[in-house]
């Protein structure tokens, strides 16, 4: 390992915990023998040269010089991925083979994502010494894939070697010396029969769709009989917290700070922490590398943060595309991070004695059913939400892209036998729920509840249909993002409550009235449980308010009726 290397990893102060523990982990034992890894210097040195002879900035001020890496794209990506060694590991004449299998690099918009994976994938076809190698760049749809074509076929253009050892055809490039191929791909269903030693993925937080993940299941899984193969993806955050993005993100945030061990993933995250001052320009510079090199603090400052600043409205995509903070877009709810920080653990037996309010939101076929359970401590200034949800067996086995197995297992969603979600069981459910607990009112809205509502009346439970109409929903609407907001909600962090809290859009009227609708018309969007938690906030403002106690919800929770 060079000597200038090995400072970096040891000494500097911004390398992250797994550098040093690899360090470690690689270092002779007088005992043992010497570790499974290494780094090998001249290999990472012969990949950044490669880029920065071969290949040329394909448009910019820049366009036509050869690129200068800069110094954390070398040291935090290039020579990682392709200096670690796994030892003994040898093949061919190439020597041993790389040690990391996976490289996830998560970073800001404007970082020169997408030109990176472009040279990253000329490396890997002429370098890596594979026969016959089949390297794919996955884009979720046309235009991304263009990002990162277009810089491919001009690195071939503009550099005579580079044109007389490949060709480039419309979305392929092949090298005859291997016979290799290429190919970007995007837009594209599942492809199988393929033996992929490289797959780079362009913003992996946009892969939603079902077509897009069975895409990615089918390049990563085809390249288990490579030696060294290769599944490297970069992306900027998202908001989607369903998304296959976010569960990779969470882990490999683990990775990188040490608390779950995987010797064959690289783990690059360049962010900042939802508690970070987004004003500081020390933030900015903590979550893009690239910031007064790749992109001036005069663009920076002009062109993201400005607006953000002069408008409320455009905070959360400054954070998310530019700071890289899972956060909503301009008609989102409560950010995931905000909505996180009311999780906490729910003594439900200690419960039993406070005011109960149940919302209930239901459906039959492809939505989820949603009963919210609200219990208002009014002395203590705090309201406890738990939401149960009801999913039928079909649309579990269904390709939605939504892991109602986990939730099922985690206990937030009890699964119904057939196609259709079965009432008499949230019946049961509810039924068990009244038996327990101090339940005021039931209240809910009136499609899909004739099944359930008449016996629960029958039973001499208080039943109240609520009204859906934005002029009855906008006030408890503002008033459950506000609860939340003070910390005044505390709910048990349920996993498909997050995912549809990140799936909530506002409408807003030209009153400024709001209600909650799908962010999207995917089958993996659904909002039943916000909705269910509004309508029962909503009843217990409305009850409070008529029983003359208007007073009493202004003094504890600081809102108006």
């Amino acid at each position: 390992m060079s000597r200038q290397w090995r400072d970096y990893l040891l000494d500097s102060s911004s390398a992250p915990a797994w550098c040093k523990q690899v360090i470690e982990a690689t270092a002779p034992r007088t005992d043992e023998g010497q570790r499974d890894y290494y780094f090998d210097p001249v290999e990472a040195e012969r990949r950044v040269k490669f880029i920065e002879q071969f290949c040329r900035y394909p448009e910019g001020a820049k366009a036509g010089q050869k690129m200068l890496l800069d110094e954390w794209q070398k040291n935090d990506i290039v020579r990682p991925v392709f200096g670690w060694k796994r030892r003994n590991s040898a093949v061919n004449e190439m020597g041993d083979m790389r040690r990391f299998r996976r490289v996830f690099i998560g970073i800001p918009r404007k970082n020169a994502k997408s030109t990176l994976i472009a040279a990253m994938a000329l490396s890997i076809i002429l370098q890596d010494g594979e026969q016959r190698a089949e390297v794919y760049c996955l884009a979720s749809n046309e235009k991304q894939g263009r990002r990162v074509l277009d810089p491919i076929k001009y690195f071939i253009k503009a550099e005579p070697i580079l044109a007389g050892m490949m060709k480039a055809r419309k979305n392929v490039v092949s090298y005859g010396k291997y016979d290799s191929v290429l190919e970007v791909l995007a837009s594209t269903d599942g492809r199988h029969g393929l033996n992929t030693h490289a797959v780079l993925v362009d913003e992996l937080h946009e892969f939603l769709q079902p077509k897009q993940l069975n895409a990615l299941e089918a390049l990563t899984t085809s390249s288990l009989v490579r030696t060294q193969p290769l599944h490297f993806f970069m992306t900027t955050a998202g908001s989607d917290v369903n998304s296959r993005c976010f569960h990779d993100w969470e882990y490999v945030r683990k990775v990188k700070q040490g608390v779950t061990p995987d010797d064959t993933l690289l783990p690059v995250l360049y962010e900042a922490s939802p508690e970070d001052d987004w004003h500081d320009p020390k933030v900015w510079q903590k979550a893009n590398p690239g910031l007064g090199s790749i992109m001036s603090m005069n663009e920076f400052v002009e062109q993201a943060y400005k607006p953000a600043k002069l408008d409320p409205r455009k905070v959360s995509s400054f954070l998310r595309l530019h700071l890289n903070v899972w956060a909503k877009g301009v008609d989102g709810f409560i950010d995931d991070h905000v909505w996180m920080r009311c999780a906490g653990e729910l003594d439900i037996d200690s419960l039993k004695s406070l005011p109960m309010w149940i919302g209930l939101d239901l459906a039959a076929y492809r939505d989820t059913c949603a009963v919210a359970m609200l219990w208002v401590d009014e002395v203590h200034d705090k309201i406890y939400l738990r939401v149960q949800f009801f999913q039928n067996e079909a649309m579990m086995q269904a390709e939605t892209g939504v892991d109602y197995l986990s939730y099922q297992r985690e206990g937030s969603c009890i699964i119904t036998p057939g196609d259709v979600i079965d009432h008499q069981e949230i019946l049961r459910y509810i039924q068990g729920i009244v038996s327990e607990h101090n339940v005021q009112t039931i209240a809910y809205d009136k499609y899909m509840a004739t099944v359930i509502i008449p016996q629960l009346v029958e039973d001499g439970i208080r039943c109240e249909m609520y009204s859906q109409s934005i002029l009855h929903i906008s006030e408890p609407t503002k008033q459950f993002d506000a609860l939340v907001s003070q910390g005044k909600i505390v709910h048990d962090g349920s996993m498909m409550m997050r995912w549809q809290m990140s799936s909530v859009k506002i409408h807003t009227d030209n009153s400024e009235n709001i209600k909650i609708v799908k962010s999207s018309k995917i089958d993996r969007v659904r909002v039943d449980g916000p909705v269910a938690a509004v309508i029962a906030l909503g009843q217990y403002m409305h009850e409070r308010a008529a029983g003359g106690n208007s007073d009493i919800i202004t003094e504890v929770f600081g809102f108006d009726l």
